[in-house]
C-alpha cells in the first residue's frame, strides 16, 4: 500500500520517495526463512571438466530454517556427451542424505558420506545467504526490466563479480571450492537475477571460465535456476520411516 501526503503541488514528501523505492531482494529473501516454509526449484547447468561437458537437469524443493536451506528434496539427471543418463533423486533430512536412481538401486538407501542440501544444486552463487546476496547486489552494473519469468513481471540486475569477492563473503563458495590461488580469485563470474514486485528472486544465471590449471575442479560453468512458489509449505521427510 502506497501513502501519499500532499503538502503542496510541487512537493515530494519523504512518505512519497520511500514510497516509490525498490523492494530489497535480502530483505524479501530473509522473510521467506521459516521453518516449515520454501522454494521450489528448476535447474538447468552445463559444466565442462577439461574437455568434457557434462549437462544437469534440477528439479525440486528447498525447506527452509531460518538460517537458510535446511532440507531439500531433488531430481537430477545428468546428460553427458548429448545423451541423457539415470535419473537419480536425492534428499537432505536432519543432516543425513538418501538417494535412489542408477548406481544407487532401486530402493531408497542412506548415503554415507554427509552432504549440504545446497550441494545438489550447480548454483555457484548461494541467494539463500544474506550476506552474499547483498553483495553479489553492490555489483550491480545495469538495472531494468526483465519481463515475465515465471507468471510475474520482473526486474533483472545484471553485473560481474570475481571469485573472491565471493570467496570472501560466502561459507557455501569456500565450503565448493577451498582454498583458492590469487590467479583463480580473479575469475569473474558474469550473473543476472531477476526479482518480482515484492523482490524475491525468480531466476539467477552465472556463468565463468577458467582454466583447469587454476581451479582442478573444472573449466566453466553456465547455471540457470529458477524459483517459484516462494513460502509454500513444505515438509521433507525420511524415505526410510
Amino acid at each position: 500500500m502506497i501513502t501519499v501526503t500532499i503538502v503542496a503541488a510541487t512537493t515530494v514528501t519523504p512518505a512519497t520517495a520511500s514510497a516509490s523505492s525498490p523492494p530489497d531482494p535480502v530483505a524479501a529473501v530473509a522473510k521467506q526463512l521459516r521453518a516449515g516454509r520454501g522454494v521450489k526449484i528448476a535447474e538447468t547447468a552445463k559444466i565442462t571438466l577439461g574437455g568434457e561437458i557434462i549437462g544437469y537437469r534440477i528439479k525440486g524443493t528447498f525447506a527452509f530454517g531460518e538460517s537458510g536451506i535446511a532440507a531439500a528434496d531433488l531430481i537430477r539427471v545428468p546428460i553427458v556427451g548429448g545423451k541423457t543418463g539415470d535419473t537419480f533423486h536425492f534428499r537432505v533430512v536432519d543432516g543425513v542424505t538418501y538417494a535412489y536412481g542408477g548406481a544407487w538401486g532401486d530402493e531408497w538407501t542412506q548415503v554415507k558420506k554427509k552432504f549440504e542440501p545446497r550441494e545438489f544444486s550447480e548454483q555457484n552463487i548461494d541467494i539463500f545467504e544474506r550476506q552474499t546476496l547483498r553483495k553479489l547486489l553492490t555489483t550491480t552494473a545495469r538495472r531494468a526490466p526483465g519481463g515475465t519469468v515465471g507468471g510475474v513481471r520482473t526486474t533483472a540486475h545484471s553485473g560481474t563479480v570475481d571469485f573472491g569477492t565471493m570467496h570472501a563473503v560466502s561459507p557455501a563458495f569456500r565450503d565448493e571450492f577451498g582454498k583458492l590461488s590469487a590467479k583463480a580469485k580473479k575469475t569473474r563470474i558474469t550473473w543476472r537475477l531477476w526479482v518480482d514486485g515484492k523482490g524475491l528472486p525468480r531466476r539467477l544465471t552465472t556463468s565463468w571460465k577458467r582454466g583447469a590449471d587454476d581451479l582442478p575442479m573444472g573449466t566453466s560453468s553456465n547455471v540457470t535456476t529458477n524459483y517459484d512458489a516462494w513460502g509454500s509449505k513444505v515438509t521433507v521427510t525420511s524415505p526410510l520411516g
